[in-house]
This record gives structure tokens, sequence and C-alpha cells, in this order.
């Protein structure tokens, strides 16, 4: 379980998790995402991010709504066991603030 963080370059936050693994280890991990947004946007300001994992070219945009828990699950597997993998939160065209993820949850089978 991780704790809440935002992307330090104001753009894209990299998740990275399996590391240590050997190739004996299983590598198919589901991944639970926990977003809520507590600031209070106004005007035109808008939270808008993109869900990848690791080597997918598109996922899920994300737009966050004020006090309201948004949630994300997907399954991954390792395309190279041993190695770890990620997820990337990325701000998306239109969005003012950065991406940001109150907790992770990976579990492996």
């Amino acid at each position: 379980m991780g704790t809440a963080t935002v992307a330090a370059d104001n753009f894209t936050l990299q998740y990275p998790w399996g590391y240590g693994l050997d190739s004996s280890v299983r590598t198919t991990f589901y991944i639970y995402l926990h977003f809520a947004d507590f600031d209070y946007l106004t005007g035109n300001g808008s939270r808008i991010f993109q869900v990848r994992a690791d080597r997918e070219p598109d996922g899920d945009n994300i737009s966050l709504t004020y006090l309201l828990a948004t949630h994300v699950h997907f399954v991954f597997r390792l395309a190279y066991p041993g190695l770890p993998g990620y997820f990337n939160l990325t701000r998306v065209a239109g969005s003012i603030l950065p991406p940001i993820l109150n907790a992770a949850y990976l579990a492996d089978c």
C-alpha cells in the first residue's frame, strides 16, 4: 500500500513495482489505484490525467471531482519476468494541475 503523492515535474508520476522479483515468481499483478481531489477548483481549473501501464499504448483518462473518490483497477502481466514494471499517471492537454495518487495497492498472483 502506498501513500498520497503528486508528480514532481508537474506532468508525469511514474510508479514502479516488482523490484527484487526473480523469474520464478509469478508476474501477474492486480493493481488498484485510489484517487480523491482535495483541491477545490474554480473557473476553468481541472485535473485530468491518463493512467498507463508499462508498455501499453493508451490508458484511461481520469477526471477528478472535489472530495469524490475514484478508483481504477487493472490486471497486468510483466513482459519480462525478473524485471520491474511500472504505471504512469500523465497530465493530458487542457489540464492545469498535475496527476495525483492517494493510494496504490498491488497484489501478485
